[in-house]
């Protein structure tokens, strides 16, 4: 009987350059909660990067919005050749307007910011660029809270308007020869939109 246990000894213990190696299956707990540690830590770093992305995406996204909504504007006035604007109302209003000739404003569409916004500033205290403009705590930059376009497609004033929700800030500025362009206030500084 001594041989036969001897024998699976052996087979069960392979020797090899005089060393007995012991063969094993499967991972240890540590080794295990090391992994789940790993993955762990990269699932949150990634979920993190995601909300961040999500977030400026969703500024960049209410940014281009109104951006659009103004050309769109500056537009319709160069295409119908009378004025147009728009009208920026507090807290989180925006209305399309056509000027009639008695001067007179006849508004069309009315939009509301999103992801609640609001007309204001944030801790972004430096001009908005270009137009070198101070924001303003009510958030509208614009002689009487409009924006008004001739048919030429210039600007009658130049101006801006900053809004910030739990996303962030942006500023729009538009300057007298009618070009829109947004920002977000980012690390102190104001960064161009695209």
């Amino acid at each position: 009987m001594n041989v036969l246990l001897s024998y699976n000894y052996n087979n069960a213990n392979k020797k090899k350059d005089g060393l007995i190696k012991t063969e094993r299956k499967g991972f240890t707990l540590i080794e295990l909660l090391v992994i789940i540690g790993i993955i762990g830590t990269i699932v949150l770093i990634a979920g993190w990067e995601y909300k961040r992305a999500l977030r400026s995406q969703i500024l960049t996204n209410e940014a281009l919005k109104i951006v659009n909504l103004i050309q769109t504007e500056r537009y319709k006035a160069i295409e119908q050749g009378v004025r147009r604007g728009i009208e920026f109302v507090p807290p989180d209003t925006l209305r399309t307007f056509v000027v009639q000739p008695d001067l007179t404003l006849n508004y069309e569409v009315k939009e509301i910011l999103g992801y609640n916004f609001a007309f204001g500033i944030d801790g972004a205290n430096a001009p908005l660029p270009i137009v070198n403009i101070a924001p303003d705590p009510s958030g509208i930059m614009f002689n009487g809270g409009r924006c008004i376009f001739n048919p030429t497609g210039m600007a009658l004033s130049s101006g801006g308007i900053t809004f910030t929700g739990k996303f962030g800030t942006i500023g729009i500025i538009v300057t007298p020869t009618g070009q829109v362009k947004a920002y977000k206030w980012l690390s102190g500084q104001w960064g161009e939109v695209r």
